[in-house]
């Protein structure tokens, strides 16, 4: 979501079950310039539903999606103001209005987002394009990247400390 590849990986599993299946896991990343990520990965936080949230915090504020009121976004400003935005198609940019079959607030998101993933596709054969800029398409190296991180976080549970990315 940031661009941007892990320097350093540390992740913790564990299994709160009584079939020894993980169902926790923390990850601590650190990026280049000082970034630095939290991930939590859980089956067990009792009083959560299945569900992600996504925050983001920088210097000047934060900003939070979750998927349980997907139509918005909320800023919180570093004066403590806070904005909540809702998704709507006359806000959008004018590149992203050809992703929108259904207006905001209706419940098709996961159809939309197929539709969507699968237009690009679509769009990157026809084109013949090597390395597509359509924002719902990834290429190979994000997804080796993804396989790359996934196992670092193993290596680094193994190992309970930091690895390199």
């Amino acid at each position: 979501m940031l661009g941007q590849i892990p320097k350093k990986i540390f992740s913790d599993f564990s299994c709160f079950a009584s079939n020894k299946i993980i169902d926790d896991v923390k990850v601590f990343v650190k990026y280049k310039d000082d970034v630095k990520g939290t991930y939590w990965y859980s089956k067990s936080a009792i009083g959560y539903k299945n569900g992600l949230e996504i925050e983001v915090f920088g210097t000047k504020g934060s900003v939070l999606w979750t998927q349980i009121n997907p139509e918005n976004i909320i800023l919180r400003k570093i004066n403590g103001e806070k904005i909540i935005l809702s998704r709507d198609i006359k806000l959008l940019s004018k590149r992203y209005n050809e992703y929108h079959q259904f207006k905001a607030g209706h419940p098709i998101g996961f159809i939309e987002t197929m539709f969507n993933l699968y237009l690009d596709i679509y769009k990157t054969l026809k084109n013949d394009k090597k390395n597509s800029n359509l924002p719902f398409l990834y290429n190979m190296k994000v997804g080796y990247n993804t396989i790359k991180f996934l196992n670092k976080l193993n290596i680094s549970n193994k190992k309970q400390k930091w690895v390199n990315f």
